[in-house]
């Protein structure tokens, strides 16, 4: 793929500058829903822990990646954040490769580094529970690369078609996004190829694909429930119950739309957390503008792959919206229904760099035979003026230092209470909520959950967990560990007159 020693260059460039904005991230710890997925792992079937739905989201994939990790890593917190690292390096060569392909070396370096070095990408970088946006975008990347290699006017085989469905059906698999572009597809192919471009079979079974995902989406649901008698289902309920507020996930898509060219392209120069500000409404308006303009002008292939693009884009953002709109107005009231929260972004702004970097091609190629140097000029301008804005500010990584320090207490506390506990004399204790899951404490067993990630089942040393809420034992799946050592309190004698 990499055939010259520019584009060996370009690809060192680009790397380069990811590690150095992301590299940090290896000194990240676990937060939040990390520790519910831990939990579930040291404690639950697997099956259950692979099936099991999550906020609208199937996770089949991302769960056996997180189970797997687990399996090699413990809970070594350095070699989960470096596979995320990995993957992310790895979308960035993949969309950079995909660029050079539609446009030159200069525009194609600057999009891929925009987007790969974006203050946005930490959402999906930084918290190891949002890993599945990553995961799922490696699919996506690897067909939009695959579709740059194919002549104009060649057709695609069957059996390419069927290779692109297995693709989509992983990343479906393994986070929301992937649903949203698996079922998108067919139509953004068709806007990109033509409807001649594959043969008649091929073309039943892309009309049959976003069924195919759907239907699965739902048979997921019912295995998960049959399997392991829960309710999956009710959150799927509450998602079509919150669409009567239908409004509500049609802002949201526009301010999505408006905050995405910002968390592209205006890095720490115009930080996307300051949306809505006029500045930002400006920007955003002004990229639409600027991607229309070049549609306009461009020419019959380039606009094509900027309508894929800003399809498969606008599909995860829809997807985005309808599931999670209704949620933010209700719970939280946040601004502009959440459009700012940095994971939405990972994938869908990919396919927003795609759109900008042939929109901006198309219009340096009108200038002719100075299109090159303008396209240099351009990069190393726009390169230089964010990495100035980048020191200025003083941005960092969060690494979660508060969740380490906080787990390295309670594992200290948990270990000075099995060191006291004897076979038929098991150390008892209070439980309590452990603040760095405080955000999923419905679902983690709080200092009993601590335990259990990180003490193995020891019937020498048993400590035993009195939790006093009666809902939080009842989630509890029955006949496992957790089950076993989290106890009711004890009922006071009754002293009868």
């Amino acid at each position: 793929m990499i055939r010259r020693a520019g584009d060996i260059v370009l690809l060192a460039v680009l790397l380069g500058a990811t590690i150095a904005t992301f590299g940090p991230i290896l000194g990240n710890y676990f937060y939040g829903d990390d520790f519910v997925d831990l939990q579930a792992i040291v404690d639950a079937p697997l099956g259950y822990f692979l099936l099991q739905p999550f906020a609208g989201h199937v996770l089949v994939v991302r769960s056996f990646v997180f189970w797997l990790t687990h399996a090699i890593a413990g809970t070594k917190a350095t070699v989960y954040f470096a596979s995320v690292l990995v993957t992310h390096l790895l979308n960035a060569t993949l969309l950079l490769l995909a660029l050079r392909r539609l446009t030159s070396p200069a525009i194609a370096l600057l999009a891929s580094t925009l987007w790969a070095v974006a203050p946005v990408q930490e959402g999906a970088l930084g918290w190891y529970a949002a890993f599945g946006h990553p995961l799922a975008t490696v699919p996506i990347a690897v067909i939009l690369l695959d579709l740059t290699r194919r002549p104009t006017g060649s057709k695609l085989s069957e059996a390419v078609i069927w290779a692109y469905c297995g693709l989509l059906l992983a990343a479906a698999g393994t986070f929301g996004v992937g649903i949203a572009v698996a079922l998108v597809f067919p139509i953004a192919l068709r806007v990109l190829l033509g409807p001649d471009a594959y043969s008649r079979r091929a073309k039943a079974v892309l009309a049959t694909f976003p069924a195919v995902i759907v239907c699965g989406y739902l048979l997921l649901h019912r295995l998960y429930d049959a399997l392991y008698q829960q309710d999956a289902e009710s959150g799927l309920r509450a998602i079509v119950a919150g669409l009567q507020f239908w409004w509500v996930p049609i802002a949201m898509f526009g301010h999505l739309l408006l905050v995405g060219p910002v968390a592209l392209l205006g890095g720490h120069l115009l930080p996307f957390g300051e949306y809505p500000s006029g500045r930002t409404l400006a920007f955003g308006a002004g990229f639409w503008a600027f991607v229309a303009g070049a549609l306009f002008i461009a020419d019959r292939r380039r606009r094509r792959w900027v309508c894929f693009a800003l399809l498969l884009s606008g599909a995860c953002y829809a997807m985005i919206a309808v599931g999670r709109a209704v949620l933010y107005a209700i719970l939280t009231r946040r601004p502009a229904y959440g459009a700012m929260e940095a994971r939405y972004h990972y994938a869908p702004t990919l396919c927003l760099a795609v759109a900008f970097a042939i929109a901006a091609e198309t219009y340096l190629r009108q200038s002719g035979r100075h299109a090159d140097r303008l396209a240099w000029t351009l990069a190393a301008a726009w390169g230089a003026v964010l990495l100035a804005a980048g020191v200025r500010s003083g941005w960092h990584i969060d690494p979660h230092a508060e969740a380490r320090r906080a787990t390295d207490q309670a594992r200290a506390e948990l270990g000075a209470a099995a060191a006291t506990a004897r076979p038929g004399a098991p150390a008892v204790l209070a439980n309590r909520p452990f603040p760095p899951a405080q955000s999923a404490s419905i679902y983690f067993a709080g200092l009993a959950g601590v335990y259990m990630i990180f003490f193995p089942d020891d019937p020498e040393r048993p400590v035993l967990f009195i939790e006093e809420n009666e809902a939080l034992r009842g989630r509890v799946l029955a006949g496992t560990r957790l089950a076993r050592i989290l106890i009711p309190p004890p009922v006071p004698h009754s002293t009868v007159p």
